[in-house]
């Protein structure tokens, strides 16, 4: 087999902050939705800053992918043809799609656009797992149709990717393949489910209302995370997938989680690796990102130059624990990274469809629906670069209103021009938390440091006790603390507490 190479990172965006701060923490690329067709409703910017933010992203030699990827109605189709018309003006890298009407209306206007030839930068097309691509024949298909990189479905096992991927080379085809490696899992095909349309709408649902929530469309009510009672009606007949007399869990997914096996995917070849979660927050965006660059970038030096015989790929790809035995270097460095996988809630971690099916963990246990959720998070700084150019590019945070942004930064850079010591950080607090009672911690792209020497401000610099939501505070530290961490005002970094047990 041929030696590894490396491949990219994307991580999901779902706003301008959780971009930057991917990038800060790792991310070689983000996936990023606009305002509509992007399969998650919340999770918006509008065209004039996604311009200023991929611009941003390319000076640093970043990706931006933006994602297009619902299926549309036949009334929407103009409106799609005038969206994607000013996305291919953004110069975003790629658009991830699953209707083939985005691709034949992508294809249109290129044909139709005068001097296409002539354009500076046209983005590829990418497949996106929504259109649950699962052999090497619909691979095939797809890129003689234009598409340059398949989000293979997140029902294969690796081996059986490995397998339409080494297809692929042997027949030279031009496509890249991306699997997903991190987050929430969807029991249907793809993620393409009717459960919540369903249960939100009144016709069919006692519980529904006026205003029902498609998945299919962005509005997901995620109900297969709930916990659901069966009853049995007809005498003699069994629910087959029940699991006791009271309940079943089969809906009921884990999150994925990959870490330890990240050697196996770069094995595999495999181009591109993508974390889930376009709507959770900045933490979760810039430590799980921090956490998979590291093993990258370690598996990388671990195995660059190692050329596995196919024989024994194949027997990790059926027996992965074998592999953690066999290089206890690479488990004993990822057992020491694993931490910020949990810093962020998340459900129990699987590795999902991709290894050996005979003991599946892929389903909650049965009682066990709660989130995991050790830390929480206290507050997040981003750095004055950052803050100066969000602010100088007109890039808004899409949670906050103008006044509030406004407000927000004639505070801070009045602070930081007059009164501001090198030692103190204008941080903005995401939890209430009272000082006395809490252990803090500070996650930077140094890693986790206790924070035991330490002062917290209003921004009048009065001592404060409390914590508040949503608030600007001024954190001081100590230079030791500075030191190990080597933070300056141009990083992005996070003060956690321990959650105490219940």
């Amino acid at each position: 087999m041929n030696k590894i190479f490396k491949p990219i990172l994307y991580s999901p965006a779902g706003d301008i902050n959780k971009g930057l701060s991917a990038f800060f923490f790792g991310a070689d690329g983000v996936y990023i939705g606009l305002d509509k067709f992007g399969l998650r409703k919340n999770a918006k910017v509008d065209l004039e800053e996604l311009k200023e933010f991929i611009d941003i992203a390319h000076k640093d030699g970043k990706k931006v992918d933006i994602t297009l990827n619902a299926y549309l109605k036949n009334d929407e189709i103009q409106e799609v043809k005038e969206y994607i018309e000013k996305v291919i003006f953004l110069k975003p890298d790629s658009i991830i799609f699953s209707d083939p009407a985005v691709l034949l209306v992508y294809k249109e206007l290129i044909e139709n656009m005068p001097n296409s030839s002539k354009i500076e930068f046209l983005p590829t097309l990418t497949l996106s797992t929504q259109s649950n691509t699962t052999n090497f024949y619909s691979m095939k298909f797809w890129t003689q149709q234009g598409v340059k990189r398949i989000v293979a479905a997140r029902e294969l096992t690796l081996l059986e990717v490995y397998l339409a991927k080494k297809q692929a080379k042997e027949e030279k085809l031009n496509f890249e393949l991306e699997t997903f490696i991190h987050g929430a899992m969807c029991v249907s095909l793809s993620g393409r489910c009717l459960l919540s349309l369903y249960m939100t709408n009144k016709k069919f649902s006692k519980k529904g209302s006026e205003y029902q929530r498609d998945a299919n469309r962005g509005e997901c009510v995620h109900p297969c995370r709930f916990a659901y009672l069966v009853e049995q009606s007809r005498e003699n007949e069994y629910f087959p997938i029940e699991e006791d007399g009271r309940y079943s869990y089969i809906l009921s997914s884990k999150d994925l989680c990959l870490l330890y096996y990240i050697p196996l995917f770069i094995f595999c070849s495999i181009d591109a690796f993508k974390i889930e979660g376009r709507m959770k927050s900045s933490f979760y965006t810039s430590s799980i990102t921090f956490a998979y660059r590291n093993a990258i970038d370690k598996a990388y030096e671990i195995f660059s130059d190692f050329e596995i015989k196919e024989k024994d790929l194949i027997k990790y790809l059926q027996n992965p624990s074998s592999f953690l035995y066999d290089f206890n270097q690479w488990k004993n460095f990822v057992d020491d990274i694993n931490i910020y996988t949990d810093l962020a809630s998340h459900r129990p971690y699987t590795t999902g469809f991709y290894f050996s099916q005979e003991h599946p963990d892929y389903m909650m246990p049965l009682y066990e629906s709660k989130l995991i959720q050790p830390y929480s998070i206290v507050a997040e700084y981003i750095g004055n670069k950052l803050k100066k150019a969000k602010r100088r590019k007109g890039i808004k945070n899409a949670s906050k209103t103008n006044l509030q942004e406004n407000i927000e930064n004639q505070i801070s850079e009045n602070i930081e021009e007059n009164r501001l010591k090198p030692n103190q950080f204008i941080i903005f607090s995401k939890n209430s938390v009272k000082i006395e009672d809490s252990t803090f911690f500070l996650f930077c792209k140094k890693g986790i440091f206790d924070l035991k020497n330490f002062k917290i401000f209003d921004l009048n610099q009065n001592s404060i006790s409390l914590i508040q939501h949503s608030k600007n505070y001024i954190l001081e530290l100590e230079d030791d603390i500075l030191f190990l961490t080597e933070l300056s005002k141009d990083q992005i970094f996070f003060i956690f507490c321990k959650n105490k047990i219940k």
